[in-house]
């Protein structure tokens, strides 16, 4: 079963409040699923990058395991195009869109594994606001990987999430990626006090680094 069914089992199979809340650019459907009840209240989002798709997979595990303080909205497949064109290639594409994407992927041809960005070739993590286009590895041109968009929100993943976090007033924001064994717990000073302590928490159950990402790095991931 392909990343975008086993959401959609998992999303159908669950009681809890639940909705979607957007489509991505090829229309399949933004899904999010809430975990618990009261304060604090978060959010935790799942395969940005479509080559993260795995991490869908995580979000049912967590859900599953349970046991939060508070309550935190799953967002389990962020990019639900760019994760199965790395999953299963050219084939999830829509017919009047496949020369495009072949076009986008370059030398990589038919082989979308490595595929980052959504069905525009926009890198959706570098596609919101903070210090937007400003990044090292960000480039202005679509692609597979670390182009910032037209515009911050451009797409409709980000404006998706976007939206959910203007309707309710999250107290806490994570984001899972794949790579690195490493916590990041700021960037350039946006984050809030609590963020460090928040971070050495997850450090100590986790085994992994909390780390400082340094500016020039940027966060294209």
């Amino acid at each position: 079963m392909d990343i975008y069914g086993f959401v959609q089992r998992f999303y159908e199979s669950v009681k809890t409040e639940k909705a979607v809340i957007g489509k991505s650019l090829f229309g399949r459907e933004i899904y999010a699923i809430k975990l618990g009840d009261g304060a604090p209240v978060g959010i935790a989002q799942y395969a940005l990058h479509g080559r993260e798709y795995i991490t869908a997979k995580l979000a049912a595990a967590q859900f599953e395991r349970g046991g939060v303080i508070g309550c935190v909205w799953l967002l389990p497949l962020a990019n639900p195009d760019g994760c199965l064109l790395s999953q299963t290639g050219i084939t999830s594409a829509p017919k009047e869109r496949k020369e495009e994407m072949l076009a986008l992927n370059g030398e990589r041809g038919e082989d979308f594994s490595l595929w980052k960005a959504n069905g525009r070739g926009v890198d959706l993590n570098v596609n919101f606001p903070a210090r937007w286009g400003t990044g090292a590895k960000n480039v202005r041109f679509a692609g597979a990987e670390n182009y910032i968009g037209a515009k911050p929100f451009s797409e409709p993943e980000t404006q998706a999430v976007k939206n959910l976090c203007e309707k309710i007033n999250f107290d806490l924001a994570i984001a899972f990626h794949t790579q690195g064994k490493e916590i990041y717990w700021q960037f350039q000073n946006f984050a809030p006090p609590e963020a460090e302590e928040i971070g050495n928490i997850f450090e100590n159950v986790s085994g992994y680094l909390l780390a400082d990402v340094p500016f020039s790095s940027s966060f294209a991931g």
